[in-house]
C-alpha cells in the first residue's frame, strides 16, 4: 500500500516562515493603499465643498459664507459656541462665533455634514444632529442650529477673517483666485500648545511635518481648496501666495511670508496672506456627541 508523505515539522516551520515574510512585505503596501484611498476621498470632499460654496454664492449675490462676530479673539472661540443662537436676530450683537459656524452655513444650505469629515482624521465623526428646520420629532430641540456640535465634527480649517480697522471682516471677495480658502485642519487643533517654526527652502522632513496638519500620514501631505475652487495636494504648508505658510499670519498688508510664525489673528491684514484657523476646543453642553 502506497503511503502519502506528510510534512515534517521543519518543513512546516519553513512554510509558516515564508508566509510570515510575505505578509510582512504586503502589509505596508495595503496600509499605503488605504491611506491613498482616504486621501482621494478627502480631495473629493473638498471638491464637493467647493461646489457647495459656488451654490451658496449663486444664491447670495456672490457673497462668501460669513457670520458676523464680535469676539476680539475669533480664532479661539470653541466650535459649538452659540450653536442655537441665530446671529441675524441681532447683527450688532451676534455673540461669539467659531470659524466653523461659517462652514456650517454650507450645511444649512443642504450640503451633507459628512463632507467635513476627513477619513484620515482619527477621532473625527459626522455631526448627526444637524437640525436647521423644525419637525415633529420630540427628541430633537426646536432651535435652528448655527454651528457644528463639536470640533470633532470638522476636519478642515477655513480662511481666517481679516482685520480692517477695529473690525474683523470676510476678505474673500477680492482675493486672488490662487489663494487657499479651505484646507486640512491646523496643527494647533491637534495640539493647543503647537507653535509654528519659520519655513525654509531646505527644511528637514521633521521640520516640515511640524508645520503640517496631522490629518494625513502624520503630516506628510495636505489637501487644500483654492478660491478658484481647484483642489490640490501638497507636501509643504508654505503654499499660499508668495509662499506664505497657510497656517500662520505674517502681519504684512499685501502678501504673506514663508518665515511668518504668528498665530495672532490681529496680524491677518489681507486674505492674500492665507491664514487657516479652526476648529477649536470642545463645545460641551447637551449637544456634545460621544
Amino acid at each position: 500500500m502506497r503511503r502519502t508523505r506528510a510534512f515534517t515539522l521543519v518543513e512546516l516551520l519553513v512554510v509558516v516562515g515564508i508566509i510570515g515574510i510575505l505578509a510582512g512585505m504586503l502589509v505596508p503596501y495595503f496600509v499605503t493603499a488605504t491611506k491613498d484611498v482616504e486621501g482621494k476621498v478627502c480631495m473629493s470632499n473638498l471638491r464637493n465643498l467647493g461646489t457647495g460654496v459656488q451654490l451658496y454664492r449663486q444664491q447670495d449675490d456672490q457673497r462668501w459664507p460669513w457670520i458676523p462676530n464680535v469676539s476680539s479673539d475669533f480664532s479661539q472661540v470653541a466650535t459649538g459656541t452659540n450653536r442655537d443662537k441665530d446671529p441675524w436676530e441681532n447683527p450688532e450683537n451676534p455673540g461669539e462665533r467659531s470659524i466653523t459656524a461659517v462652514m456650517f452655513l454650507l450645511v444649512r444650505d443642504l450640503q451633507p455634514p459628512g463632507l467635513f469629515v476627513c477619513p484620515s482624521d482619527e477621532g473625527a465623526s459626522e455631526d448627526t444632529r444637524t437640525r436647521w428646520d423644525h419637525d415633529a420629532n420630540e427628541d430633537t430641540p426646536s432651535a435652528f442650529y448655527w454651528d457644528f456640535a463639536s470640533e470633532r465634527n470638522v476636519s478642515y480649517s477655513w480662511q481666517a477673517p481679516v482685520k480692517r480697522g477695529e473690525k474683523y471682516v470676510n476678505g474673500l471677495s477680492d482675493v486672488d483666485p490662487a489663494a487657499v480658502v479651505l484646507g486640512e485642519r491646523t496643527p494647533g487643533s491637534f495640539d493647543p500648545s503647537w507653535q509654528p517654526t519659520a519655513m525654509t527652502e531646505r527644511m528637514s522632513g521633521d521640520g516640515i511635518r511640524h508645520n503640517m496638519s496631522r490629518n494625513h500620514r502624520g503630516g506628510k501631505v495636505i489637501n487644500v481648496l483654492r478660491v478658484d475652487m481647484s483642489v490640490t495636494q501638497r507636501k509643504r504648508p508654505d503654499i499660499g501666495l508668495d509662499h506664505d505658510n497657510i497656517y500662520t499670519a505674517s502681519g504684512k498688508k499685501q502678501v504673506g511670508s514663508r518665515e511668518a510664525t504668528s498665530l495672532d489673528l490681529a496680524q491677518h491684514l489681507s486674505p492674500a496672506d492665507t491664514f487657516l484657523i479652526g476648529p477649536v476646543g470642545e463645545s460641551g453642553g447637551d449637544d456634545e456627541q460621544p
